[in-house]
């Protein structure tokens, strides 16, 4: 974690993609972080990829209590995923 401007932290995010059903890996992309007043969070980041996996990668998304919220794009691909917290 690393501070930043006006509140916010840097995280490393940690992904695992898998691309056109049969090539997958693992790589690390930093984001912004910022804590909203209403206890969400804001995070931005980006990440680039070799061109045939869709180069620069935007990620933009939301945290708040259990849901994870976000979404991606790159040039040849854009998606949304979420996660919720199972107890």
């Amino acid at each position: 974690m690393v501070s930043g401007p006006k509140g916010e932290q840097s995280y490393q995010f940690f992904y695992h993609a898998t691309w056109k059903s049969i090539l997958s890996g693992s790589y690390k992309a930093m984001h912004n972080v910022r804590q909203q007043k209403d206890g969400r969070y804001l995070f931005k980041g980006e990440h680039k990829m070799p061109d045939w996996a869709g180069g620069l990668y935007h990620y933009t998304g939301t945290i708040k209590g259990d849901d994870f919220n976000a979404s991606y794009e790159s040039a040849m691909d854009r998606g949304t995923f979420t996660m919720k917290r199972v107890r």
